[in-house]
C-alpha cells in the first residue's frame, strides 16, 4: 500500500473549525458513494469533523454546479466539493455535458 502523507490539520491553520459542503450526484451512485466516502475520510484526516460537513445529493451532473453555486453564495462554507461521474461513451448525456461545458467556457471568456 502506498504511503499517504498526513494532510495539514485545519486546527493548525485557524482557531475555528472549517465548514465544508459536499454536493454529490446520485447518477452512478455506485461510484459517487465511494467518492463521497473518500472525500469524507480525507477531510477527517485533515482535521474536519463530520459534524462540520454538509452533504447534499442531487439527481445528476447537471445539478452539481447549480447547487455548488448556491452553497458558495450562502457564505456558510469554507470549501465546496462537487462529486459526479460520467462514464465516457456510456450515455448520451456525455455529449450534452461536453456541450454545456464548452458554452460555459465561452461565456466566461473576456469580452472587448
Amino acid at each position: 500500500m502506498p504511503h499517504k502523507a498526513p494532510l495539514p490539520s485545519a486546527a493548525r491553520t485557524s482557531n475555528r473549525q472549517r465548514r465544508v459542503a459536499i454536493v454529490v450526484s446520485r447518477f452512478h451512485e455506485n461510484v459517487t458513494a465511494k467518492l463521497l466516502a473518500g472525500a469524507r475520510e480525507a477531510l477527517r484526516r485533515g482535521g474536519i469533523a463530520d459534524s462540520h460537513v454538509e452533504v447534499t445529493w442531487v439527481p445528476g451532473a447537471f445539478e452539481l454546479p447549480v447547487v455548488a453555486e448556491a452553497a458558495a453564495t450562502s457564505e456558510r462554507f469554507d470549501a465546496i466539493v462537487a462529486l459526479g461521474c460520467v462514464i465516457r461513451g456510456a450515455e448520451a448525456v456525455q455529449a450534452a455535458l461536453e456541450t454545456a461545458d464548452a458554452l460555459e467556457k465561452l461565456d466566461a471568456a473576456p469580452r472587448d
